[in-house]
């Protein structure tokens, strides 16, 4: 086929374009809203499809820096929703293959916000396991789940925990030092 049947083909939608090719591995990629990723390098305009731009704000700073996914636009090409603690601009639209997936953990006196307003202290009830306490009202608001590690305690286990509590989309990390 020559250039000029290629480009036939592709405005006719008969061969996929970057984009579209693009847009077909974001969705395939495994990332999702809510997930721990950390910024790996930066992207140039156009690769891979990626129809964004690497801006001066993420420049500075930005590569290895480690957040979470805000929303995803599936449907275009224009990178994952993607909020850097502490830079000016709200959010930035990151190509999927310069995200990598970190295993969030957890450790003791991490505080939550819950969608109802009320916040939440991750507490160790005794030697293995954790419950979430009511900051508001003082009351355990969970039952206690066994985990392997206080130091670092899993995705997993917190959703465990979170099963007794309603939904673990509800909450949100509101301190992550550590």
């Amino acid at each position: 086929m020559n250039e000029d049947e290629m480009i036939e083909k592709l405005d006719a939608g008969e061969l996929p374009s970057d984009k579209d090719e693009y847009i077909r591995k974001e969705q395939a990629c495994g990332l999702k809203v809510g997930d721990t990723v950390k910024i790996t390098r930066e992207a140039e305009y156009g690769e891979r499809g990626w129809a964004n731009s690497w801006t001066d704000n993420m420049k500075v700073g930005c590569v290895g820096k480690i957040t979470a996914i805000n929303s995803d636009d599936e449907g275009n090409a224009s990178g994952i929703d993607v909020k850097v603690k502490g830079e000016p601009s709200s959010h930035y639209g990151y190509p999927y293959f310069v995200l990598e997936k970190i295993e969030q953990t957890y450790h003791i006196g991490q505080h939550f916000k819950h969608t109802s307003g009320d916040e939440y202290l991750l507490a160790r009830v005794k030697s293995g396991e954790i419950n979430m306490f009511n900051l508001n009202t003082g009351g355990r608001w969970s039952n206690q789940v066994a985990v392997n590690d206080m130091r670092a305690i899993t995705e997993a286990e917190m959703v465990a925990l979170m099963e007794s509590l309603g939904q673990w989309k509800d909450f949100t990390l509101i301190d992550d030092e550590e």
